[in-house]
């Protein structure tokens, strides 16, 4: 295994790849990696970038990363009874900010440090199945499960959480009933 002995030359630059005789290592874009060596010397050397902090809040990617670079994000799950919406902030530099999971592509140093933000929309009380209806599938999902505490065929039948489907959980369907899309 290598790995990077020498710190970056300048605090701005991060670990950028190995170049060289790169086709002897597993990856070139990991600081420490695998060389499969050769019956031959080879010789390989550690280059630097200027570093880009990208924050994602309610989602996992942050870190520090090179121009260029394409990252991953994902969005947390969003809360009980929420959807996903949609990512905001540096969305320039997103693939497709309506996808929970979805890639930046990292601007140039430039650019500066960039963020980006989960946002969730709230369904109805009354939309335990979160297809963003109060129908009679909502319905349903409550009289199947009428009067259980626990063992439920759907455990979002249980739409207040106390651990019974009862008379509240009917009410929020039915004070919801017909109402479409996300609460205001």
């Amino acid at each position: 295994m290598i790995c990077t002995g020498a710190p970056p030359v300048i605090d701005a630059t991060v670990f950028d790849q190995w170049v060289g005789d790169t086709e002897h290592l597993l990856d070139v874009y990991a600081p420490c990696t695998i060389a499969i060596i050769p019956d031959h010397d080879i010789t390989v050397t550690a280059t630097y970038d200027w570093a880009i902090s990208l924050d994602v809040y309610n989602g996992t990617g942050s870190g520090t990363y090179t121009e260029g670079r394409t990252v991953s994000i994902a969005a947390n799950d969003p809360p009980d009874g929420d959807l996903f919406k949609q990512w905001v902030g540096h969305t320039a530099y997103v693939a497709d900010p309506l996808s929970s999971t979805t890639d930046v592509n990292m601007p140039s140093a430039g650019v500066g440090d960039i963020a980006v933000t989960a946002t969730y929309l709230e369904c109805w009380d009354g939309d335990l199945n979160t297809n963003l209806v109060v129908d009679i599938v909502d319905l349903n999902m409550v009289l199947i499960d009428w009067g259980k505490t626990g063992g439920f065929a759907d455990p979002r039948s249980d739409g207040n959480g106390d651990g019974t489907v009862s008379i509240i959980d009917l009410n929020m369907v039915l004070i919801d009933w017909g109402k479409t899309g996300y609460q205001p």
